[in-house]
């Protein structure tokens, strides 16, 4: 069961889910692992999550989400979330704003506070959720269409070290007229591929293979950077058992 726990974890990182990357990285930073110590983890996040510790209370709003105890609860997920967010914590209010988003009750009032938080997250230096508003920015969800303001959220997110932003903000310049948005946009896709994107890496694979973007035609180069992709992603693509949702 920890094995296929670890698994589950990494799969959902490597599918953008940012909130379980704090959480993990909090719980193995205070010498917990995965593979052996669940139980124990369980109840050493819920006594630091009484003492007011707010990485506690998100990794628990975040591991009850998710189901990494083996079941999901939304209530005390959001029981969690809220607490950790009254403190001002960063990934703890961007997830609140998921929370926010799905609400059943006013869908324009919730909509309009989940902006409102995904807004604080960014104050707060939190860079998901920078890319997150620029993308609502970018599809005109829940806000009017405003490139602009889609731009600046994902400079804002490169700015604070989220490296989906930094292959975000490539695609959106690659659209640009401007010669100097396309030289950039082969910069950051350089850049994130360098940090390990598996879509920056497949991308840039893509340019070298065709010599298309400005890239000259180099076929082994391709293979390099799909090979690299391949080693991110395969070994994560396995059979999940998901959690059930208690409540």
């Amino acid at each position: 069961m920890t094995e296929k726990t670890l698994q589950y974890i990494e799969f959902l990182e490597l599918n953008g889910l940012d909130n379980v990357a704090v959480a993990r990285r909090f719980v193995e930073s205070s010498g917990f692992s995965f593979t052996s110590e669940l139980e124990s983890i369980k109840e050493w996040l819920l006594r630091e999550a009484d003492a007011n510790n707010r990485e506690a209370q998100h990794a628990l709003a975040t591991f009850y989400f998710m189901g990494i105890f083996g079941y999901k609860s939304k209530e005390l997920a959001y029981k969690f979330c809220r607490q950790s967010a009254e403190s001002r914590f960063g990934p703890a209010v961007h997830l609140l704003s998921s929370f926010e988003e799905a609400g059943s009750n006013d869908k324009a009032t919730n909509q309009s506070e989940s902006i409102r938080l995904r807004r604080e997250a960014v104050e707060l230096g939190y860079g998901p959720a920078a890319r997150s508003l620029a993308l609502d920015y970018l599809a005109g969800k829940f806000v009017p269409f405003d490139a602009e303001q889609g731009r600046f959220y994902l400079e804002k997110g490169v700015e604070l070290g989220d490296v989906e932003s930094v292959f975000q903000l490539s695609l959106l310049l690659d659209t640009s007229d401007i010669d100097s948005d396309k030289r950039r946009s082969n910069d950051l896709l350089e850049r994130a591929a360098a940090l390990n994107n598996p879509s920056a890496m497949r991308k840039l694979a893509q340019l070298y293979a065709s010599g298309g973007g400005g890239y000259v035609q180099n076929k082994k180069r391709a293979d390099e950077l799909s090979r690299q992709a391949d080693l991110i992603e395969i070994p994560y693509r396995y059979d999940i058992d998901f959690p059930v949702t208690l409540s």
